[in-house]
């Protein structure tokens, strides 16, 4: 069954019998995702295929065709983003990000090999679960998205689609983000290297700057504002208002009493109006976790390694425990050493009574 022309059959074979499609995972708007058997590794992968179910179908022979030919150079424009997200997943090496193996064309259209996560969506966890995520829980996750972030960042490319159904969580806890469909490769100096075209985003997730298409103001604080979106739906089950109705209302997000205010903080920090007014890179939001969470189910900051050749002018000195508890614990440590001085000038004494009286009574005796 191919879903009246929207999927592949299960069973089809793609390129030569490397692949074949054994099951379907999920569609979005510019592809099908499925469950493939890789004959040469003999493993189960994930194949993500080239599809705008607004414009093409699948003919009795899987070949993808356009509907309208009026659509034709909509279809190539969105295929060669297609393959630049491939190609940009391919350069970001990190364990949650979703890996992409192999690019190729067939069919009329293109494919990418990717891992299988065998999991469920922070969305789909939540529903089926019925209840919000802990804080403890939202940490956990955060730490790892900060981790993925961080790698995309560093490639100058902002993911602009950061959303519990983009973010898969495997049955140990390890998160993985995917769906680079909306990503964009932008310059510090806020120049775009990606072709202009109508953007793509979800209410509630998208800041003023992505809503109102202005490329120019994208950067990691575009994607801080989703971030901090996500946190505030997987703690609250609500979705969060858009910012445009949260800017002409001047209405505030409201929390459950059992998140923390310093959770509240951060939230509301990541999602500012004013992109100047949130965090600006992912050690702006660890350093924040560090002196708020210090005692949570947070990593530490990456270690620097002390072989590499770092001028000592580029390393920042970050604290990892807050100052204010080392006073406590000194005077803790003083404290009880003097109990200790006292309890045995105490015992001493003690003797010396017991000894005294005894020699009285010897006396008297």
């Amino acid at each position: 069954m191919n879903d009246n022309g929207n999927r592949l059959p299960i069973g089809t074979m793609l390129q030569d019998g490397k692949y074949r499609i054994d099951g379907y995972l999920s569609s979005g708007g510019f592809g099908n995702t499925y469950v493939a058997y890789n004959s040469m590794t003999g493993e189960e992968v994930a194949i993500k295929e080239f599809f705008m179910r607004s414009i093409n179908k699948h003919g009795d022979n899987t070949g993808v065709s356009i509907k309208d030919k009026s659509n034709q150079e909509l279809y190539f424009r969105q295929l060669k983003k297609f393959q630049k997200e491939a190609q940009r997943l391919r350069k970001l090496n990190n364990p949650h990000i979703v890996s992409v193996y192999s690019l190729f064309e067939e069919n009329g259209t293109a494919y990418y090999e990717m891992d299988l996560i065998k999991g469920e969506s922070l969305s789909d966890k939540m529903e089926r679960r019925g209840s919000p995520f802990s804080e403890s829980e939202v940490l956990h996750v955060l730490s790892q998205l900060l981790d993925a972030l961080e790698a995309v960042h560093s490639q100058d490319l902002v993911h602009l689609d950061l959303k519990p159904s983009n973010v898969m969580v495997d049955d140990q806890g390890n998160v993985s983000l995917i769906d680079f469909g909306a990503s964009k490769h932008v310059t510090p100096d806020g120049r775009t290297l990606s072709a202009p075209s109508m953007l793509v985003f979800t209410p509630g997730f998208a800041p003023l700057e992505q809503i109102d298409q202005n490329i120019k103001n994208f950067g990691p604080w575009t994607d801080f504002y989703a971030l901090g979106a996500t946190l505030y739906k997987l703690l609250t089950q609500e979705s969060p208002p858009s910012a445009t109705e949260l800017l002409e209302t001047q209405s505030q997000l409201t929390f459950p009493a059992n998140v923390s205010s310093d959770m509240q903080q951060l939230i509301l920090w990541m999602m500012n109006a004013n992109r100047k007014n949130r965090p600006q890179d992912v050690n702006d939001v660890r350093t924040f976790l560090v002196g708020h969470f210090g005692n949570q189910d947070v990593p530490p900051l990456p270690v620097i390694d002390a072989t590499s050749a770092v001028d000592d002018d580029d390393v920042e000195v970050v604290m990892v425990n807050r100052p204010v508890q080392e006073p406590a614990y000194g005077h803790l440590q003083k404290k009880q050493k003097s109990n200790t001085i006292i309890a045995i000038v105490a015992f001493v004494l003690g003797l010396f009574v017991v000894a005294f009286v005894a020699i009285l009574l010897l006396l008297l005796i």
